[in-house]
């Protein structure tokens, strides 16, 4: 909690001041977050300690997560293994087709 209070103290007027105009009492709200006995009750975060608010950040994150999974490339660790397997199956396949041709054959 100290190196928050830390930063919050060092770059909160940064923080107010880059956003600007009607924002900057919202940031004054997160900002205060921390100093309010009981967030819950308060009118400003009730909303974010409501079921449908979590659940609303849980598929927010899951999206999240998943997008930048989608665009990230395999390690070369992982790809290498995933060659590997496919070779091991294109390998066995063949097998398979040619003693299927020696069958057909005799």
């Amino acid at each position: 909690k100290r190196a928050i209070d830390e930063f919050f103290r060092l770059h909160a007027s940064e923080l107010a001041a880059a956003s600007g105009g009607d924002d900057e009492d919202h940031w004054r709200d997160w900002l205060a977050l921390p100093y309010i006995s009981n967030p819950r009750e308060d009118s400003r975060f009730a909303a974010c300690f409501e079921d449908d608010w979590a659940a609303l950040v849980e598929v927010s994150l899951r999206n999240l997560l998943t997008t930048a999974f989608q665009e990230v490339s395999l390690p070369l660790l992982l790809a290498f293994n995933l060659q590997r397997l496919e070779s091991r199956a294109r390998h066995m396949e063949m097998r398979g087709l040619k003693a299927r041709i020696d069958a057909l054959n005799f």
